[in-house]
């Protein structure tokens, strides 16, 4: 993996360590690793609903933003350095 590719993954981990658990987990399960609810319910021992529920709750998408936000910043300021 190039050094660039690497400090992105790097600075996106970070992002997401930002996260309490409850939220994290999901959010990884079903939007990175692409499971369903039901799947990623199973493993973490809810059921559908309440994984529906965390993702669905507004800090979430409030957190999920920011996090996006953030990581583009330091990506821009990464590639700044870079050039």
């Amino acid at each position: 993996m190039e050094a660039s590719k690497r400090e992105e993954r790097e600075l996106l981990d970070e992002e997401l360590e930002r996260l309490p658990d409850k939220y994290r987990l999901p959010l990884l399960l079903c939007y990175f690793e692409g499971r369903t609810q039901e799947e990623a319910a199973a493993e973490l021992g809810f059921t559908a609903g309440k994984v529906k529920g965390l993702l669905d709750q507004t800090n979430l998408e409030t957190n999920a933003q920011r996090i996006l936000l953030d990581f583009k910043a330091d990506l821009e300021k990464l590639r700044a350095g870079l050039r």
